[in-house]
């Protein structure tokens, strides 16, 4: 149990990391520039060739948003229980 519980927590840590990188890089949190954010990102990198693909910049455009909207619910959720 605390092995999930680790993994889970260092799974959010991660991802709160890739979206504030992709809105920093991307000049927006709400609307990045997704393109101008993952070149800078995979500068250098041996797979930077796959910004060329149309399926993997969709992928990442739509897991932004997921993990964009995951946390909000998480701040969300974690306000009313404060609240209440």
């Amino acid at each position: 149990m605390k092995t999930t519980f680790i993994i889970i927590i260092i799974a959010l840590i991660f991802s709160l990391v890739c979206v504030i990188r992709i809105a920093k890089y991307g000049g927006s949190v709400i609307r990045p520039d997704f393109r101008k954010a993952l070149e800078r990102i995979n500068r250098g990198n041996m797979f930077s060739f796959l910004i060329e693909n149309r399926f993997w910049y969709r992928s990442n455009v739509v897991g932004y948003y997921l993990i964009w909207f995951m946390w909000l619910f998480i701040f969300i959720t974690l306000l009313c229980l404060v609240i209440i």
